[in-house]
Formats: C-alpha cells, sequence, structure tokens
C-alpha cells in the first residue's frame, strides 16, 4: 500500500513538472536613444514640465486627452495613445528636481519601453540628459531608427522652449 502511494505521488509530481514547466526564452532586440540638452532655466522649472501630463504630452508627441494632471510621485499614470499604441504612462521612480523614470506599458503588451530625464544644475541652467530604452518584437529599419533619433531630437527642442517660455 505504501509502495503504491510512493508511486501515485511521484506520478503526481512527475506529471505536475510537466504542466507547469513551460517556460522559454524568445530572443528580444532592442534599441537605447540618448541624448541630452542644456536649457535656461532651472531644474525645477523644467521638472514641472516633465511631470505636466498635458505638457509633458505636448513636448513627446504623447496624445493625452484628460484633465490637466500631474505625474509626481511612483504610481502616478494616465492612459495615453504612444507611438500608434494605446496604453498606460506610469511615474516608476522620481527623485524631485533631479531624475524621472517612467514606463510605458501598451495594451498590446508587445514591447517594454521606459525613459529616464536626469536634470543637473549648469550655472544658471539645467542640463539635461534623456533616455529611451526598449524592447521590439523584431528588428527595425535603418529608415525607421533615423526617423525616431529625428523625432526624440525634435522633442528635446520642444523642451528648451517651452521651459525657456519660448512656445
Amino acid at each position: 500500500m505504501r509502495r503504491s502511494m510512493f508511486m501515485f505521488t511521484l506520478g503526481l509530481i512527475f506529471i505536475s513538472t510537466n504542466i507547469f514547466s513551460q517556460v522559454a526564452n524568445k530572443k528580444l532586440t532592442g534599441q537605447d536613444f540618448t541624448g541630452e540638452v542644456t536649457i535656461n532655466a532651472t531644474p525645477q522649472q523644467v521638472w514641472a514640465v516633465l511631470t505636466d501630463l498635458q505638457k509633458f504630452s505636448s513636448v513627446m508627441g504623447i496624445e493625452y486627452k484628460g484633465a490637466a494632471k500631474k505625474l509626481e510621485k511612483v504610481g502616478d499614470s494616465a492612459p495615453v495613445n504612444y507611438g500608434g499604441d494605446s496604453g498606460m504612462w506610469i511615474l516608476v521612480y522620481a527623485r524631485p528636481g533631479s531624475e524621472l523614470r517612467y514606463s510605458w506599458e501598451p495594451d498590446n503588451a508587445s514591447y517594454l519601453c521606459q525613459e529616464r530625464w536626469i536634470l543637473t544644475p549648469a550655472g544658471k541652467g539645467t542640463k539635461v540628459q534623456y533616455e529611451d530604452r526598449y524592447t521590439e518584437s523584431g528588428p527595425q529599419t535603418a529608415e525607421a531608427i533615423a526617423e525616431q533619433v529625428k523625432s526624440y531630437n525634435q522633442a528635446l527642442a520642444r523642451l528648451k522652449t517651452m521651459c525657456e517660455g519660448k512656445s
């Protein structure tokens, strides 16, 4: 009787292992875009733009149709459209006046994306370092990457213009 119970238990363990051992590896490609700009505004003024969803969305080309909203504490989020996808924009790290990290979670869960903004006093202005890292479901063409570089450079120029009160 004990032997048959042992064999039965061993069989369940074997079956359970096969049922729940479904982990596999899928190789992903990814991109890492970095840039920086010096803005003639204080870190607090730049921070105010980067945490104001309406201003930030106009800088980055994100479609946000909600009411005025600040993303200032970890976990703050909002539904947006970005790069042709809908999803959630989430603040995942904040060191007020000096560093922000946003996560973009597309509804279709086809890739992962994180943006990082570092603000450093630079004389009477602020050096802003930007990094956007994301995975993708397949390799991109050189033309698509060049278009993204152009878009990020335009976004940094819009941030500079907005923070310096020239818009």
